[in-house]
């Protein structure tokens, strides 16, 4: 499964190395994975029922969509610790560089900024990637369903799914009303507001005015972005692209 993925991924122009092993079976999730730009790391559980084929055919597709999730990181993802540096080296004297500069120096500001900006540029390059090629998003659905959203509350699963809108518009539907039944309808559409406007950003400073904004929203989401555990995606640690790497704009009709 993962020679195919990477197959698949060099076609785009991603070159990282994959490397796939057992995760924990007491995990909270079937999957997990990360990359730093030059490999890709996707664990998963091995407790799977073999005769089950239908489980087995869901298995695959959920190894398949991590990787390429973390492949599309490389392709169109500008790093967190990367779009700050940039900001921060703009014109000190523009106000919203100086609201940016402010922000990221209160205390424990920093982190919780990038578990918001996890779950925004999850939404985009996952766009982007479907735009690339529309079959990824049996495989990014996958992932969504058995990873990303938490069971035990599906009505706080909105902020995750409102970019996905690759997703069937029967599952759309059903966790948007399910979002209506403990949120107004106020704050689900500020919510979408920015998630629309950042997965259709490339603009460094123009993403993280929305990641600032995405961060109160969840808040008042009553999501602890102290938390790291309740981003529900790919932990991402501090990666290296190679010197001059510049991520692919994702495209502006969304």
């Amino acid at each position: 499964v993962a020679n195919l993925s990477y197959k698949v991924l060099n076609s785009f122009g991603v070159t990282a190395t994959i490397q796939v092993s057992k995760l924990n079976d007491q995990a909270p999730r079937p999957v997990s994975a990360y990359t730093d730009f030059k490999r890709i790391v996707v664990q998963v559980k091995t407790n799977l029922d073999l005769t089950d084929m239908d489980a087995l055919a869901e298995y695959i597709f959920m190894v398949k969509g991590a990787v390429y999730h973390e492949g599309g990181h490389n392709l169109f993802t500008l790093p967190f610790d990367m779009m700050v540096s940039q900001v921060l080296n703009m014109d000190p004297s523009d106000p919203d560089v100086k609201r940016v500069a402010m922000e990221l120096n209160i205390y424990g500001q920093r982190e919780r900024f990038k578990f918001a900006w996890n779950i925004l540029e999850d939404q985009r390059m996952e766009s982007a990637m479907v735009n690339e090629s529309p079959i990824l998003s049996r495989y990014f659905t996958s992932i969504v369903l058995n990873v990303v959203v938490d069971r035990s509350r599906y009505d706080s699963a909105w902020p995750w799914l409102s970019g996905r809108n690759y997703l069937d518009p029967a599952i759309r539907k059903a966790f948007r009303a399910a979002a209506r039944t403990t949120h107004d309808d106020d704050l689900i559409r500020r919510i979408d507001s920015v998630v629309a406007r950042y997965r259709v950003a490339n603009d460094p400073l123009e993403m993280m005015l929305l990641v600032i904004q995405f961060e109160t929203l969840l808040r008042e989401w009553c999501i602890n972005t102290d938390d790291p555990s309740n981003s529900r995606g790919a932990s991402h640690p501090s990666p290296s692209p190679a010197p001059g790497w510049k991520p692919k704009p994702v495209p502006q009709d969304g």
